[in-house]
């Protein structure tokens, strides 16, 4: 590794645990080892947690009130972690917030911080899983998810809005396509 990739990564590490630090989750006292770190969208890596790190990492992140559970059991909280699952992590908490916002994914031996350059969790409901705002939806797909997603980079995801032929009120919807590289 050159000196300037060690230094990118010095830097990604460093940006994601103070961000970590200012939203009170100790990450620099409980990543027991770095694993892989991504300088580019999303900045952050994986790690593993010292011997009951899980549970004190998912009390931190209780504790601070700055985070939203995306639940499997909602569609949306599905839908958002479905990607973490994917990956093998068990849990995904994300920042509260419409701007960048540090998404933390828990597995058994391996977790995740990185930064979101676009929060799509601007409010959370009271039993604390993440309300998603479809309209950044898009924008988190292209700048943070497509780098990760290997061969399904190629899903282009879009937002549908208009009012409803039935009820004439606002409408959503969201459409999967695959489009081809050229």
């Amino acid at each position: 590794m050159s000196d300037s990739e060690a230094e990118a990564k010095a830097k990604a590490i460093d940006q994601v645990m103070n961000h970590a630090e200012h939203l009170r989750i100790p990450l620099r006292t409980l990543a027991k080892e770095i694993k892989t770190v991504t300088v580019k969208n999303p900045v952050g890596f994986d790690f593993v947690l010292a011997k009951g790190g899980s549970r004190d990492l998912l009390l931190s992140i209780m504790d601070s009130a700055k985070f939203g559970y995306d639940s499997p059991d909602t569609l949306l909280g599905n839908l958002a972690g479905c990607v973490a699952r994917r990956s093998g992590f068990k849990a995904s908490y994300r920042e509260i917030g419409r701007g960048p916002s540090m998404h933390i994914q828990i597995g058994d031996s391996l977790c995740n911080a990185h930064i979101d350059s676009i929060g799509i969790a601007p409010s959370r409901d009271r039993s604390g899983n993440n309300m998603i705002d479809l309209s950044k939806v898009v924008a988190h797909w292209d700048r943070d998810l497509r780098p990760e997603l290997g061969p399904l980079q190629h899903l282009d995801v879009e937002v549908l809005r208009g009012p409803s032929e039935i009820t004439g009120g606002p409408q959503f919807g969201v459409v999967l396509s695959v489009r081809k590289k050229f």
